[in-house]
């Protein structure tokens, strides 16, 4: 039957239909590709976006650690180094002090058991 159409009146027809299918499903495929480059485009977009983001916070925590170790180097630091010190030694006098006051009264309540019995 082909072999017949493309030897009659029809043959060119046929021809010129299925070149134009042909021509159809690839330019089907590019509209799908140029769709898929756009939905990438915004993808790449966002990434810059966070990329961008994400060195600008590496940037500022850069500087950040930076004034916080000339704020400590500095005037500030002394006094910062030795406030720090002031009330890790408040920590311990209050630890030992807990220490003492709980046997103090581990004592009395010993003291009080043995009269009792």
């Amino acid at each position: 039957v082909v072999l017949r159409w493309m030897g009659g009146l029809l043959g060119s027809a046929f021809l010129t239909w299925a070149d134009h299918s042909r021509e159809r499903r690839r330019l089907a495929g590019k509209g799908f590709q140029v769709v898929q480059r756009l939905r990438n485009r915004q993808a790449a977009k966002c990434f810059d976006a966070w990329q961008s983001s994400l060195r600008d916070r590496q940037r500022l925590t850069r500087a950040g650690h930076k004034v916080v170790s000339r704020w400590r180097a500095g005037q500030c630091g002394d006094a910062f180094f030795s406030w720090r010190e002031q009330a890790q030694d408040s920590q311990r006098l209050f630890r030992a002090a807990f220490k003492v006051i709980q046997r103090i009264k581990n004592l009395c309540v010993a003291t009080a058991w043995s009269r009792w019995r």
